[in-house]
């Protein structure tokens, strides 16, 4: 970006015409949409190579410094995407578009926010790929505090929120011609991020069998979604109160899913109030 900056102040003083306003537009969401395909890739690239997998998740060290000092490739590639979707991309799907180029701007955020999902589909795949996912970010430290980040899980919990909301919000208001397009999407992320929480889902059973094995504590979907159990709970409600004639409309496997996800959040609380009694 800074090179078309300077290139386009170059060109005006050479007597070309200044580029207009709406090219600068087009640029970004090129770059949106780069990232969108750099993302995809990467899905591709985990999913169909163990070897691609294996060295992604590899922590590099360097004989002058300590491992500790460096982060593998997909943590680091986590970190981006949270600041993505946190900077960039909540922030836009918060906001109603009010005119059709605040609507397509929304559809490359929102298909980038698709492919921010599917990376996150793909590292629930593996025991390596949840531990990034719970991971928080250290953001500052002072002498006796760190500031941390929220957590992957709990960032797809507030794209599934706002989502949701702005799918309610586009219904209510039908302003833009495209709201069928911008559903389909926000569907998709919807059905994509509940199929996520479902692989967490496998992997809490399989924590538990293992840890009744060694008889070690269990872990649980309610811990994995640490201090986000009414915005999880009050997601699943709003999915499985969706009708079929509304915007946002999910088909029945997704709202089983959901049910399956909100029935194993109630017994996870069971159990823990049975432990304290």
């Amino acid at each position: 970006r800074g090179n078309h900056s300077s290139t386009t102040a170059l060109d005006s003083c050479r007597g070309y015409p200044a580029a207009p306003a709406h090219w600068k537009s087009k640029q970004d969401f090129s770059s949106i949409d780069t990232k969108r395909y750099i993302l995809k890739l990467l899905c591709l690239l985990l999913s169909s190579s163990s070897s691609v997998h294996k060295s992604t998740f590899e922590v590099a060290s360097l004989a002058t410094q300590s491992a500790t000092n460096y982060r593998c490739l997909a943590h680091r590639v986590v970190v981006a995407i949270q600041i993505e979707l946190n900077d960039n991309i909540l922030p836009v799907m918060s906001t109603v578009p009010n005119n059709a180029f605040e609507a397509q701007k929304l559809s490359h955020y929102l298909q980038l926010c698709h492919a921010c999902i599917q990376f996150f589909f793909v590292l629930c795949q593996s025991n390596d790929g949840i531990h990034q996912i719970r991971l928080q970010i250290r953001l500052s430290q002072t002498d006796n505090t760190s500031s941390w980040s929220s957590s992957s899980i709990s960032c797809m919990l507030s794209i599934l929120k706002t989502a949701l909301t702005l799918g309610t919000e586009l219904e209510d208001t039908k302003a833009i011609d495209i709201n069928t397009e911008i559903g389909d999407i926000l569907n998709r992320i919807v059905e994509n991020s509940i199929c996520c929480f479902k692989m967490m889902l496998y992997f809490v059973h399989h924590q538990q069998h293992y840890q009744q094995t060694i008889k070690c504590g269990n872990t649980s979907l309610l811990a994995l979604i640490s201090g986000q159990r009414n915005i999880f709970l009050s997601i699943c409600h709003k999915i499985l109160s969706t009708g079929a004639s509304s915007l946002l409309h999910f088909s029945d496997e997704v709202k089983c899913d959901t049910r399956l996800l909100l029935e194993e959040v109630m017994m996870d609380e069971e159990d823990e109030m049975g432990n304290r009694t």
